[in-house]
């Protein structure tokens, strides 16, 4: 491949080229460096095919495939030009090996490893079949995995709703993974990328290809047939392989449906460090970066794609190369800066980690500053890390919380309020029964607390408004009335003085079981919100809609997957579980969803937007449910809450071996 010039009108970028990713298909595949460091793969059109039309339109639909796919599932793409003189597209770098690398160099994956394989590739082909898109040439060497999960690449034949003739009647991929109605000349469908997957998994089992005996036709009749033998592949994995390389594109599930089979098998999606099972990855010896000159280049990224064959079948067996050194000419520096992170500061707070199901929090943000609890000792500092105040309390083990214009403070015994600016304590709450608080619901002009005798409501003046002589648990509230459960009854109560409004009898329903490893304390407890005449609230994993005025049952689901947030949005309810779900008010349907597991959720305060803290990143949308940005997490930690103000976005992260982490994100 020619050396781009400062003359090429492909010349827009940021990014320098260190190394050699591959070069098979229609592009060369590079790794670049930006100025910040951060690794991205850079895909260029090979110029023997940049004045070739119908190679120019397949990559073209390969730039508008991967952009419909969400970046947690693919390397996302950063930005392209399918209509420059030497079309690019530009990913991030996935840092690690393809699934078939893995297995040529370690051999095949022990069950379990199988089956969290298989739920992350399910989820991953939710979201492309959610996008319009069939893959079509999904297979092991497709699958790039890292301690994050596997991800899907290669789109350059995956069709859309809207793809032409070029592509609607060829057959292109590779017969070990090709679905039989494809090989009879039927069309590629989400039924087939199925089917791929089933043979991946089939794959990764056994270390061989399902159908790997005789020659290429051979191979084919076996395919068409349906002769597969599983017996080598064990017996745990055996009945999802065998649903996903059904005969008839009729006899296998959905994306969405072997999801919630592997969810029913108590299998977990692949969480961060998910592969350490499996023994470390292939370390993968890249170029170390030379030295800046002061040309320039183009970026693209992406991974190979397949030249098209019309009325045959394209049997391309590939294996990554290994990355080689570019020559000088080859490597350029750029005037343009990349995209900054959106991380516009982190700290680390020092606070003592948070036992698990306690009340509040023991970090939190407030104005523009990080406000942290450790032993007997409150204490705030600035973004730099600066002490801004600290402030010694008569009791450790303190939670926090917003309230107001102020800190609230409790050892779950007494409360305490502190001025946020100062750190001076404002008011001393005394106790107000022999036991301790075990729940706290924090409303604009009342905390109320429940404790194993009674509950109180409590002002800010510190007087008592009310008490109940029994706990009671408060589940959602408006500026008046709060909604209550009581001893199997659902209760609302005026908010001032507790006269009840309505009461009916109704048991609380019983959640799904937890998977193992995911006993999240977050996804057991009650939370909800009132907008208009509906009252939306959880219990553990049971969603319920009720009206306000009279206390009638509107809908209830129980959830398929742990509940770990609830949220108001405009005009639905957004529920996140093993992914993000948009729900109406009234009829509780689905009205959109987004693939994210695991999310803590917020608002802005204008209500444009919902962030979605998740297990993978920071992800932004809007009020239709459209992807806006995604921006992964500084630090490898578990989610605590996001909250967002006019300055922006704060996450925290919880950790129980270390102290606790803040980050604080751009403004939206």
């Amino acid at each position: 491949m020619l050396p781009l010039t400062r003359s090429d009108p492909a010349y827009v970028a940021s990014y320098r080229l260190i190394g050699v990713l591959g070069g098979g298909g229609m592009g060369r595949v590079y790794l670049g460096l930006s100025r910040g460091g951060h690794r991205v793969a850079i895909k260029v059109l090979k110029e023997q095919f940049s004045d070739d039309t119908q190679y120019r339109d397949r990559f073209a639909k390969e730039v508008g495939a991967a952009r419909l796919v969400s970046p947690l599932y693919t390397a996302a793409v950063i930005d392209a030009d399918p209509t420059a003189k030497r079309p690019w597209l530009a990913t991030t770098f996935v840092d690690g090996p393809s699934l078939e690398e893995w297995i040529a160099q370690r051999g095949k994956l022990d069950a379990d490893t199988v089956l969290v394989l298989a739920a992350g590739l399910a989820e991953a082909l939710a979201s492309i079949h959610g996008a319009g898109l069939v893959h079509r040439d999904l297979k092991p060497g497709n699958i790039l995995i890292d301690a994050n999960g596997p991800h899907i690449i290669d789109f350059g034949i995956a069709m859309t709703p809207d793809s032409g003739a070029t592509t609607a009647n060829v057959m292109i991929g590779t017969p070990a993974y090709m679905a039989p109605e494809r090989i009879n000349g039927g069309p590629a469908t989400a039924a087939s990328d199925i089917f791929s997957l089933g043979a991946t998994l089939y794959y990764a089992a056994t270390g061989q290809t399902l159908v790997n005996q005789g020659t290429f036709y051979e191979q084919i009749t076996q395919v068409a047939l349906g002769r597969f033998n599983l017996s080598k592949v064990p017996a745990v994995c055996r009945g999802v392989i065998v649903r996903c390389i059904g005969q008839h594109a009729t006899d296998r599930p959905t994306a969405e449906e072997l999801s919630q089979i592997l969810t029913g098998m108590n299998v977990a999606r692949p969480a961060h460090g998910w592969w350490a099972a499996a023994g470390p990855l292939p370390v993968t010896q890249l170029p170390k970066p030379p030295k800046p000159s002061r040309r320039k280049v183009l970026i693209g990224g992406s991974v190979l794609s397949a030249g098209l064959l019309t009325g045959a079948v394209l049997w391309r067996p590939r294996q990554r190369t290994s990355p080689s050194a570019v020559s000088p000419s080859e490597t350029m520096s750029v005037e343009e800066t990349p995209p900054p992170t959106r991380v516009m500061w982190q700290h680390q707070s020092g606070a003592e980690p948070q036992p698990p199901g306690a009340e509040g929090a023991r970090v939190l943000v407030s104005g523009n500053k990080i406000v942290a609890a450790s032993g007997t000792t409150v204490f705030a500092a600035s973004p730099g890390g600066s002490r801004l105040w600290t402030q010694g309390m008569p009791s450790p083990l303190l939670s926090l919380w917003q309230w107001k214009n102020h800190l609230l403070l409790s050892d779950m015994r007494k409360f305490w309020t502190l001025d946020p600016v100062t750190g001076k304590q404002i008011k001393e709450y005394p106790a107000t029964s022999a036991d301790s608080y075990d729940g706290v619901f924090v409303i604009d002009d009342f905390v109320i607390a429940r404790s194993l005798s009674q509950t109180v409501a409590i002002e800010p003046s510190g007087e008592v408004c009310w008490k109940l002589s029994r706990p009671a648990r408060a589940v959602a509230s408006s500026a008046t009335a709060v909604l209550m459960r009581e001893s199997g009854r659902l209760v609302l109560r005026q908010l001032t003085n507790a006269r009840v409004l309505w009461t009916l009898i109704d048991e609380p329903s019983t959640a799904p079981g937890t998977p193992p490893g995911q006993q999240d304390p977050a996804w057991r407890r009650s939370e909800g919100f009132f907008s208009g005449d509906f009252a939306i609230f959880r219990e553990a994993s049971v969603i319920s809609s009720r009206s306000v005025s009279n206390g009638r049952l509107r809908w209830r689901t129980p959830w398929q997957a742990p509940v770990s947030d609830l949220q108001s949005f405009g005009d639905v309810a957004v529920i996140a579980a093993d992914r993000v779900s948009a729900v109406s008010l009234d009829k509780g349907e689905q009205v959109w969803q987004y693939p994210a597991r695991g999310a803590r959720l917020a608002t802005d305060p204008a209500g444009r937007y919902l962030i979605a803290a998740h297990e993978r990143g920071l992800s932004v949308l809007d009020t239709q449910g459209r992807h806006l940005w995604t921006e992964a997490h500084p630090v490898a930690q578990p989610v605590h809450r996001v909250t967002a103000d006019e300055n922006g976005i704060y996450v925290t992260f919880k950790s129980t071996d270390g102290p606790d982490v803040v980050a604080y994100r751009y403004q939206l």
